[in-house]
């Protein structure tokens, strides 16, 4: 998968009133800084769905009071909760956060093609930026990662993750830019092989990206200024791990959830509260389903749909 063909399906999905709730979302708080934390939910056997949870929060002058709140609300994360505490759905609720979940198929078909593809796309990009002090690090990182992808044993899988990890990422991040004055984005995961695997190669791809949406936007335009986490040393701690909970548990429950037969587990009490409360009918929480569908041709190739959560029946809806 390309980040090309992942951008496409989204521009018209997030037509769907994605965008626009973004918009209003951006142009309330008024500020050019925002922070985008994420978690995944990744090839787990017992799951139904690859999900990957962004939260996105206003920073700048409204940095210090959310942060207190999230330090203040936040509990364990979702696998280590029998059941989720009243402080932690309060904070899943707030509106002055905004997460979108993007539910992916378990089962996808990896070509080392497309791997190579996104590589030398990135590459290119790369090459074109104009701060070069900048540029060259990340040319000699893309250089390695090319020839690795050469090998036999290159993992194709991951590297899928983590085109589609730092695709959702830049494409957010651009929407931000889109709808207001932007400066400063920081994008902070948790640890994991995606942010870890090839040197941080992820975050490479999510600087490229960025720039190349953001020369869409404006052309002659670098984008805003961008912040990672660097890899932490063993035992060393996020200073966002409180943060890094709110996608955690929207992740998880995603995962959880039968699209098919539109069940979630009943055995444990922390997976419908969750939709329940925190999802349904919340302007503030979008879900989009990427799916793979079937060319009359044939072949097959990517399309995106938008999901809506709701405690009363949705006029239109398919049973």
């Amino acid at each position: 998968m390309t980040p090309d063909l992942i951008v496409q399906v989204l521009r018209s999905t997030f037509a769907q009133g994605i965008d626009s709730s973004l918009r209003d979302y951006v142009r309330w708080h008024r500020t050019s800084r925002w922070l985008l934390f994420s978690d995944y939910v990744l090839g787990q056997a017992n799951r139904h769905n690859d999900t990957f949870a962004f939260t996105l929060v206003p920073a700048g002058r409204h940095l210090e009071i959310i942060g207190r709140d999230i330090r203040r609300l936040s509990d364990r994360d979702l696998k280590d909760c029998s059941k989720v505490s009243p402080s932690m759905m309060q904070l899943l609720q707030d509106h002055r956060i905004m997460t979108f979940c993007f539910l992916v198929p378990r089962k996808r078909s990896q070509q080392v093609e497309d791997a190579r593809a996104a590589i030398a796309a990135t590459l290119a990009m790369t090459k074109e930026w104009r701060n070069r002090g900048v540029a060259l690090p990340m040319i000699k990182r893309l250089e390695e990662m090319r020839r690795q992808a050469l090998s036999r044993s290159f993992n194709v899988r991951l590297l899928d993750d983590m085109i589609f990890a730092s695709t959702f990422a830049a494409y957010l991040t651009a929407q931000v830019c889109r709808f207001g004055p932007t400066e400063r984005v920081g994008w902070f995961s948790d640890v994991d092989k995606i942010t870890t695997a090839f040197g941080g190669f992820v975050n490479d791809m999510y600087a490229a990206n960025v720039r190349g949406l953001c020369q869409q936007l404006a052309p002659g335009w670098q984008g805003p200024a961008l912040g990672v986490n660097k890899i932490p040393l063993p035992g060393e701690r996020l200073w966002c791990e409180q943060h890094l909970r709110i996608p955690d548990h929207f992740a998880g429950v995603m995962a959880a959830w039968n699209l098919r037969t539109n069940e979630i587990p009943a055995a444990s009490p922390k997976y419908l509260p969750v939709l329940a409360e925190a999802v349904a009918d919340r302007k503030n929480v979008h879900l989009i389903k990427i799916a793979r569908a079937t060319l009359p041709e044939g072949g097959e190739h990517m399309e995106a749909s938008r999901l809506l959560v709701s405690r009363t029946p949705i006029a239109g809806a398919a049973k």
